[in-house]
Parts: C-alpha cells; sequence; structure tokens
C-alpha cells in the first residue's frame, strides 16, 4: 500500500510539473486527483480532454471525475505521506521509523482494501507490515564440469557432402546483342560451334564446244604443194 501512495504522489508531481506529461495523460482521460482514467462524460464513458494548466480541472470543461473508494483511500495515503518529515541530507529512516510510517499509511487506506489481510483470521489478526531490508542471499557454489572422454573417436556422419557451387558466368543467350554479327561473336557462342569447314574448290565448267584441230598431216601436205621453195612447217595456233 506504501507504493501504490507513492505512485499517486509522483503524479501529483508530474503533472504539476511538466505540461507535456498533463498533455499526454489528459488525452487518455487522466486528471490530476489519480492516475489512471478517471474522467467521464454524462455517459460515464472515457473522456479525452486538454486542461489550461496545472490547476484545471475536468469539470470546468463539462466533464466528471469518476474516483471510486479505491482511488480515494489512494489519495488519502498520498496527502498523508506529504505530512510526514523528510529525513536530514544525507541519511535514512530506520527500518523502526519507515515500519511505523508504513503502518500509519496502512490504517487510513486498510477499510477500501478488505482483501489485502490474507491471514487465517480473514483479517481479524494484524496485518503484516511490507519488509523494507534487503536479503542477501549466499553465494552460489561453483559449478565443476564433467570430464569429457576423448579416447571415444567421434561417431561418422551420414550426412551427404555440399554439392560445389554452379557459377555460369555466359551472359543469356537470349538477350546478347553480340549475337546478331557473325563475325562479333563472343567467346562463350564461338567454343560451342563446331570447327569451320573450309569452302570446296574453284572448278571451271567450259560451256563452248571444243576448238577444231585440224589434221596436222592435211596441212603440211598442202603447204609443200602450193610452196615453190624449200618446204616449211607452219604452225598456227
Amino acid at each position: 500500500m506504501w507504493f501504490k501512495c507513492q505512485r499517486v504522489r509522483k503524479h501529483w508531481n508530474d503533472w504539476d510539473t511538466f505540461a507535456t506529461y498533463r498533455e499526454s495523460k489528459s488525452g487518455f482521460g487522466w486528471c490530476r486527483l489519480s492516475p489512471g482514467k478517471t474522467v467521464t462524460n454524462l455517459a460515464g464513458e472515457s473522456q479525452p480532454w486538454k486542461p489550461t494548466d496545472a490547476k484545471d480541472t475536468p469539470q470546468a470543461h463539462g466533464h466528471y471525475s469518476d474516483m471510486d473508494d479505491k482511488r480515494l483511500a489512494m489519495s488519502m495515503g498520498a496527502e498523508l505521506i506529504n505530512t510526514f518529515p523528510r529525513p536530514p541530507t544525507g541519511t535514512y529512516l530506520t527500518p523502526g521509523e519507515q515500519r511505523e510510517r508504513t503502518m500509519k499509511v496502512f490504517e487510513v487506506v486498510k477499510e477500501a482494501f478488505p482483501l489485502y489481510c490474507d491471514s487465517d483470521d480473514e483479517g481479524l489478526g494484524e496485518a503484516r507490515p511490507a519488509v523494507f531490508s534487503r536479503e542477501f542471499l549466499a553465494p552460489l557454489r561453483p559449478v565443476t564440469k564433467a570430464a569429457v572422454d576423448t579416447t571415444t573417436p567421434p561417431p561418422v556422419s551420414k550426412a551427404r557432402p555440399a554439392a560445389a557451387p554452379t557459377t555460369n558466368n555466359n551472359p543469356c543467350q537470349v538477350t546478347d546483342n553480340r549475337l546478331r554479327d557473325i563475325n562479333n561473336l563472343p567467346e562463350w557462342a564461338l567454343a560451342g560451334l563446331p570447327p569451320p569447314t573450309p569452302p570446296p574448290p574453284h572448278t571451271f565448267s567450259h560451256t563452248h564446244p571444243p576448238l577444231h584441230t585440224p589434221n596436222l598431216t592435211q596441212t603440211i601436205t598442202y603447204i609443200t604443194s602450193h610452196s615453190q621453195t624449200t618446204p616449211f612447217c607452219y604452225l598456227t595456233h
């Protein structure tokens, strides 16, 4: 209960100090009285609003503040804590002094929390106050690791070896513009082509009839019979 009341005191301080806190929380239906959605409309629905300053209230804007018994008890406990004198700077309350203040606050707020006492007497016994002393635990014992047997060979793995990655550095065989020029083919295209076939030898065909070759014997005889000089042989091509 002490910490719940301290939460209300912190809400009051933030509401009075920070304008951003007021604007943020009022947008969710909060007000200064208690943390939580307490601002409602006439139908009882949560109502956001915008306070002008820290002292502004939802009633000034036509809204309502729904404060149940528990919220009122927490606010009363927070008011009581504000009345306690602060310890001198650099000093702290003793456990007895803190327990005394805690019990005073509990006497104020206990009526709103009848189920807080969980004793066998159903609340008839004295309530157990909060304990603020720290409890020191014994250090943990070091954990000793078990010895590892290095004589047994590890089991043979039956997993398949990973396949070697395949690389394809050839560009696309459809969109490569060099395929359009047969004289400028890329190397990857030339590697898949068969070796070039040499052209067949050029042959000439004679379509004209063969030249008429006269009889050489007749030509010589004709020249001898019609010549008056020494016979000779006259050949023409």
